[in-house]
């Protein structure tokens, strides 16, 4: 998957979050998951990786922690813009 692909369906995956649809959002974060970890290691160089690193650990806390709206704002706004950047 392509990584602008990956970035549609992470933001399709916040929508549902800021929707209240935590299970849908859920459901494809764990689609979108082996993807996003592919670009991660592969195409991303190593300085990115730790950036892209540390917000996965917080958005994992918000996850954890059943933050979904957190978590949505971490993908929304560090993740997907990391990737696009």
């Amino acid at each position: 998957m392509r990584k602008d692909v990956v970035i549609e369906k992470l933001e399709e995956m916040c929508v549902l979050f800021y929707q209240e649809k935590d299970s849908d959002g859920c459901n494809m974060l764990n689609q979108v998951l082996p993807e996003l970890t592919e670009i991660i290691t592969v195409e991303i160089d190593v300085e990115k990786q730790l950036l892209l690193l540390q917000s996965l650990q917080l958005a994992l806390q918000a996850l954890e922690a059943e933050e979904w709206i957190m978590l949505a704002d971490i993908f929304q706004y560090e993740l997907c813009d990391k990737l696009k950047g």
